[in-house]
């Protein structure tokens, strides 16, 4: 490539999203699995919340109201979403949500090719990297809007490391960079930022050794603590408000909770995990998982890559001197595919027990990372055995080379592998095995790029399973669902709520946040457990009650069962033994037959973040809010601060003391929770005017 000629990375990266997601940016299709089934309805809802003035704290319309900044959804807060959440003001929701994840897999590129260009790679070999980076690692995994936000983080990280340890940049730039990796953070999948964040902190410590070219160590520490700490700082804070509503939901728990539906993790670290089953799989996973298993699926990843493996045995053989940068991308290759197939060789439960990092339940990302470390291990060999030289394999080069594609013919041949990896070894033993085919470097450079995006094509739309990257069709039924959708997230005049009709996990329907209906169903890990088993009940059915007759809630502590399933099925038991009595968490007197009392509920309101219902009664009553409680909710009576009951253990009500007719409002506004939301952004104010100054 030219030297002089610096935006020829996006030569490389264009067509990767034009090849890929053509029809997703003009809103002819739409990205699957989690990303749009666990993902893009709350973008839709979140969207609908901003156009009425709202910021949405809490989410009513979806297993009887679940707390929305949670771990899963905090990244419509932070600052590379919402932008595209006031976008969506402007276009079609669904169009600026795509558009929002093809910017983070261009951002992921970007960040590969910095750090590419930060490690002295040339700027060709940069390109080519940040090129296979995209398609090994961002296309990909574009199916988990959380797995990508992590990739997009992890190169800028690596390329923050040089730096810092080169002493570059201004002390005043590295707050800033942090605290925009913080948002970064705060949208990915929090166990990848955890290893993330270790892969970081080694390599500093691994280049600071090596680098010829590192800066005191005092100022290596300085700029690392001035980047790494507000990186983490407003991470956390913005997380925090999650992580302390998980903590309410399970804290009269002892850690042994077994959830019913299977999809969902156990406190300890015990439940289902998604594995490679041995270790030879897993390193069939790292090169091209596809072609040893045709006619299956291809699991979550499709592989380095042909091109990846072809280049780094031909930089071997051009330069088999090796460096200790070699070693470190070599380790973390070998600890993804030990972490990545844990089961097969019994270190699982040696993974569970370890605090944080048991948290993940797809060990099938140990892979992702080894390819990743071998996409780094191959461009910087390939770099420095080529130089600026051609692609070309030299002398005893062309044998290992050719050695090489004949036992893997021989082997694809044994696999029944499909046909177009053959075609795909050919064009790439040609490009780099037979001289004079391609003279030009650049050339090579496009054609390697070429083969590999042909190899990607046909595994995606061809390959059973390959499809977890291809766009799924968007119909004019569900393009018209959503352009005629109920904007309000505000729902007037219902009382009841719609029972589950289908497994919480698989459930796609449209019309918690469509027509904004609400259900007792609906998928969110994080919300409360006891709910789970009381989700389909006849006491989740309306929002509001009102109740006469009352009960004193019955005193049930975990100390006293043998386990957390047991302590569940005590406290259900105690809801479920008088449905139709409520439960309250106050003394009840035990007076004689009252007069019957009427009590009628005139009108109701169910807001993002507040309720409100109308009662006339002819005596004192107990108005239930059948929502799930946690810090945070308050009760108004009149315009007047009452006092908040728990009702049936998990939900809510106050007390009407006599005759009358009452507006009874529920308020969701924890100050906490509003000021970890504004507080990075004051951060990111104060850290652009250091920056400018």
């Amino acid at each position: 490539m030219d030297q002089k000629r610096p935006m020829s990375l996006f030569y490389f990266l264009i067509p990767i999203i034009i090849i890929f997601g053509a029809q997703r940016l003009i809103g002819l299709g739409f990205t699957g699995w989690d990303t749009h089934d666990l993902s893009f309805d709350n973008f839709v809802y979140f969207r609908d919340c901003l156009a009425n003035g709202m910021l949405p704290l809490w989410n009513p319309f979806i297993q009887s109201g679940t707390f929305f900044p949670s771990l899963f959804q905090i990244g419509h807060f932070a600052l590379f979403q919402f932008p595209f959440a006031v976008l969506a003001l402007l276009v079609p929701p669904m169009l600026a949500y795509e558009w929002m994840l093809q910017f983070v897999v261009l951002m992921g590129g970007v960040g590969a090719y910095v750090y590419f260009r930060a490690a002295e790679s040339e700027q060709d070999i940069a390109c080519l990297g940040a090129f296979i980076y995209t398609l090994t690692t961002m296309v990909v995994n574009i199916g988990q809007v959380w797995f990508i936000f992590s990739f997009a983080a992890l190169p800028w990280l690596l390329a923050a490391a040089h730096a810092i340890v080169k002493g570059e940049r201004k002390l005043s730039n590295w707050p800033l960079f942090g605290i925009l990796l913080g948002f970064v953070y705060a949208s990915g999948y929090q166990w990848m930022n955890l290893v993330n964040t270790g892969i970081f902190v080694a390599y500093v410590l691994f280049t600071y050794r090596y680098c010829a070219e590192r800066a005191r160590l005092e100022e290596v520490g300085l700029r690392l603590v001035l980047f790494l700490l507000p990186l983490l700082a407003v991470h956390l804070i913005l997380i925090y408000p999650g992580l302390a509503n998980l903590g309410f939901n399970y804290s009269g728990f002892s850690g042994d909770y077994a959830n019913p539906e299977p999809r969902l993790r156990a406190l300890g670290g015990g439940g289902w995990a998604y594995t490679y089953n041995d270790p030879f799989q897993a390193i069939l996973g790292l090169i091209n998982w596809a072609s040893f298993r045709p006619g299956a699926g291809a699991g979550w990843t499709l592989g380095a890559g042909w091109a990846t493996c072809l280049l780094l045995i031909n930089a071997i053989c051009r330069k088999p001197k090796l460096r200790p940068e070699y070693y470190f991308w070599g380790a973390i290759v070998a600890a993804g595919l030990i972490y990545s197939s844990a089961t097969g060789h019994h270190l699982s439960a040696l993974i569970r027990r370890v605090p944080l990092f048991s948290s993940n339940r797809w060990w099938v990302l140990g892979v992702d990372y080894s390819i990743i470390a071998l996409v780094i291990l191959t461009v910087t060999w390939l770099g420095d055995a080529v130089g600026n030289g051609v692609l070309n394999a030299v002398g005893r080069g062309k044998w290992c080379l050719r050695t090489f594609l004949a036992f893997l013919v021989l082997f694809l041949l044994y696999q029944h592998a499909p046909w177009y990896e053959f075609v795909v070894l050919s064009g790439l033993y040609f490009v780099l095995g037979v001289d004079g085919f391609i003279s030009s470097r650049r050339h090579q450079l496009v054609a390697v790029a070429a083969l590999a995006i042909f190899d990607w094509l046909l595994l995606v739309y061809c390959l059973p399973g390959g499809s977890i990257c291809k766009p799924q069709h968007c119909e004019k039924t569900y393009r018209a669902a959503l352009a005629g959708r109920i904007v309000s997230p505000v729902l007037m005049d219902l009382n009841e709520r719609r029972l589950g009709i289908s497994k919480d996990y698989d459930y796609t329907d449209t019309d918690w946040y469509v027509r904004k209906s609400p259900y007792s169903h609906g998928y969110d890990p994080l919300g409360n457990p006891i709910y789970w088993h009381l989700k389909d009940t006849q006491v989740v059915a309306h929002l509001f009650t009102v109740a006469q007759d009352i009960r004193e809630e019955a005193r049930i502590l975990r100390a006293g069962y043998e386990n957390d399933n047991r302590y569940v099925d005590a406290v259900v038991s105690d809801i479920l033994a008088r449905p139709d009595i409520p439960t309250i968490n106050i003394p009840v007197s035990k007076a004689g037959p009252a007069v019957k009392i009427s009590a009628k509920i005139l009108h109701t309101e169910l807001w993002p973040n507040k309720a409100v219902v109308r009662v006339q009664t002819n005596g004192p009553v107990l108005v239930s809010f059948n929502n799930n409680f946690v810090p945070g909710w308050e009760v108004f009576v009149d315009g007047k601060k009452a006092q908040l009951l728990s009702v049936n253990h998990i939900f809510m009500g106050t007390l009407l003391p006599a005759e009358g007719s009452y507006t009874v409002q529920f308020k969701f506004q924890p100050v906490s929770l509003i000021l970890a939301i504004m507080a990075p952004y004051v951060a990111l104010l104060a850290a652009l005017l250091l920056f400018v100054l």
